[in-house]
């Protein structure tokens, strides 16, 4: 028998009757009903009034009265509103199942067989529990208490119960329902804790002497994609346990609400930590703020940047932030940043962390191992703009080319290299934010897009034509005779040499326009950006949620070769001297590839046939 089987065939009886979560639920009721009472089910399902029966059995549970009022409310509507055969097909089948498994191993099965089937319903996977945990529980001391303000089912909370000695749990979640759910696990696994239903971010429940209470270890995976109210925002401002000394998260991407209310509620010597979304890492604004404060503060330990798809349903990148409010002497002003991305394995049903994977994670986290193209420490003072996506600063050395496929690239022998910053060499200007009101086939200026550069050749003849009203600054955007084009947005790096003495060309907002100094040739310039060092630093410092951006920062640190100007000139010469000849060849060789196949369809005494245009 086995107990896959017993979540696959209950599910079915109530498969299209309600969704994933009631019924999540209302089997959970049977199960924690059939604790104390399974042997009462052959009797229970002979009787004339077989949902009566099992209601009475709920409310004799040792589970707190509003979950089991809200637990008898699903239970009555969903079955009374069905035939009884399905409740009793449910009994039975329990009643089987429980001669050989634990009440809490079926409701473990039927939450991950159900939930992996539900698009709304996303569980901290195990992987990830199981490096917070790991991170969590070294240093507890003999009595531990725990919080989650964002507790869901509770699957990182009941671990670290299990793995953790006299351990308290103080754990909180808005919705009712996920609330139930976590108090019949709890329940069921013979756990006990405290669980409130509240919103965290408006009223955190725990609360002692008018003061947040202070817990030696926090936990919080929130819904991805919070955004904030204006009236939520002034609250923040005016919190009167003042959990937003981080900083005030912008309305649109509000994910670090939640850490803000973490930390507040973590002891001086505390640890935290938090599953987020990647975007919190490198997101500009107000979270960029909130970033360099907690760097300033040096309570972020560790960024482990997790696999994609762990959780099914979505492709989000996500990392868990790893927070020691008191970090050892060994580790303060520095975070290990641990890059964990390809650590994943697809078994078909799901994709997950190895076992494997998760040790050298746990390892490399707690005895601060610096693996190469893995992890490493960086300190503080390293960090640039509140960045800390870990593959900023661990990548593997190599890039995709299309001329040259897969290449690496010799780290030691590139520093060796003298160079310059770019922006020591260039000057620097920006595209115009063209809108398609102000389009005009008969308009004063043309407007270069992506799609018009090809093989790093500007295509003019298809330009779309503006009217541009207020052209005030309009010179700031225009393209001159030698200036080199780079392409900032989406994935891919276009580079274009404008030859044309045209002036009536601007250049979109998808540009970064470089204007070369005495000591830069232009060519010179447009082949090193096409070479592969280039595109590899773009590769490593492309960063986007959406949209895919290369920062003009990043652009302007670009590190260029320093040669003489004569010796550009030689390199420039000689490249396209021996470009054309190649050119010449190739025209000459394609024209007898023609006539060759002329001559075969000839011998096939089928050319007479052909009439070539």
């Amino acid at each position: 028998m086995d107990k896959t089987k017993y979540a696959w065939e209950t599910g079915e009886v109530l498969k299209g009757i309600g969704v994933v979560e009631q019924n999540i639920l209302n089997i959970g009721t049977v199960l924690a009903v059939a604790r104390e009472n399974v042997s009462m089910f052959p009797k229970i399902v002979q009787s004339q009034n077989v949902v009566r029966e099992v209601l009475t059995l709920i409310q004799s549970l040792d589970i707190e009265r509003k979950f089991k009022h809200f637990m008898s409310e699903e239970f009555e509507m969903l079955f009374s509103s069905i035939p009884t055969n399905a409740l009793v097909k449910i009994l039975m089948n329990t009643e089987q199942f429980l001669k050989e498994f634990l009440v809490s191993e079926l409701f473990e099965e039927v939450i991950k067989h159900l939930g992996m089937g539900s698009r709304d319903l996303l569980t901290t996977p195990n992987s990830i529990s199981e490096i917070a945990n790991h991170y969590l529980i070294e240093g507890t001391l003999s009595k531990t208490t725990f919080h989650d303000g964002t507790a869901g089912y509770g699957s990182t909370a009941i671990m670290f119960a299990k793995k953790a000695e006299n351990v308290h749990l103080a754990l909180q979640e808005r919705n009712i329902l996920a609330a139930t759910v976590l108090s019949l696990r709890l329940f069921l696994q013979e756990t006990k804790a405290d669980v409130a239903v509240d919103d965290i971010i408006q009223n955190p429940v725990y609360v002692v002497g008018g003061k947040l209470e202070q817990f030696d270890r926090v936990f919080m995976a929130p819904p991805f994609g919070l955004r904030l109210t204006e009236e939520q925002q002034m609250d923040m401002k005016h919190d009167p346990f003042n959990r937003f000394i981080y900083g005030i998260p912008p309305r649109s991407q509000g994910d670090l609400t939640f850490l803000s209310c973490g930390l507040s509620a973590t002891k001086v010597d505390g640890k935290a930590a938090f599953l987020l979304p990647a975007g919190v890492l490198f997101r500009g604004g107000p979270e960029k703020e909130i970033r360099q404060r907690l760097i300033d503060f040096d309570v972020i330990e560790s960024v482990v940047a997790l696999p994609s798809l762990l959780q099914p349903y979505t492709g989000m990148k996500t990392v868990l932030l790893l927070c020691n409010k008191n970090k050892p002497s060994n580790r303060k002003g520095k975070i290990l940043m641990v890059n964990a991305e390809s650590f994943s394995i697809n078994n078909k049903r799901e994709i997950t962390i190895p076992k494997e994977k998760i040790v050298q994670i746990n390892d490399i986290i707690s005895s601060g191992k610096e693996v190469e193209e893995v992890s490493r420490f960086v300190h503080n003072e390293e960090i640039q703009l509140g960045q800390l996506t870990p593959e900023k600063y661990i990548y593997k050395a190599e890039t995709q080319v299309s001329e040259f496929g897969t290449i690496s690239i010799d780290m030691d022998e590139l520093n060796r290299v003298p160079t310059k910053a770019l922006s020591e060499l260039v000057d620097f200007y920006r595209g115009y934010n063209a809108s398609t009101k102000d389009e005009d086939e008969n308009g004063e200026y043309a407007v270069l897009k992506i799609s018009d550069i090809q093989d790093g050749e500007v295509h003019l003849d298809k330009l779309t034509r503006y009217s541009i009203m207020n052209n005030a600054k309009i010179d700031n955007n225009r393209i001159q005779q030698g200036d080199v084009l780079l392409s900032v947005r989406g994935i891919n790096r276009k580079v274009a040499l404008f030859t044309s003495d045209r002036e009536d060309v601007l250049m979109s907002q998808n540009f970064a326009g470089m204007r070369c100094g005495q000591s830069l040739h232009s060519r010179f310039l447009q082949l090193y950006l096409e070479s592969p060092i280039a595109q590899f630093y773009f590769d490593k410092h492309t960063s986007g949620t959406t949209v895919m951006t290369l920062s003009m920062k990043d652009l302007k640190d670009l590190p260029v070769p320093v040669l003489p100007l004569e010796d550009q000139l030689k390199i420039v010469d000689a490249f396209e001297a021996e470009q054309r000849k190649i050119t010449e060849e190739l025209a000459l060789l394609t024209k007898r590839q023609k006539e060759l196949k002329l001559e075969v369809y000839a011998a096939m005494g089928i050319d007479k046939a052909l009439i070539i245009q």
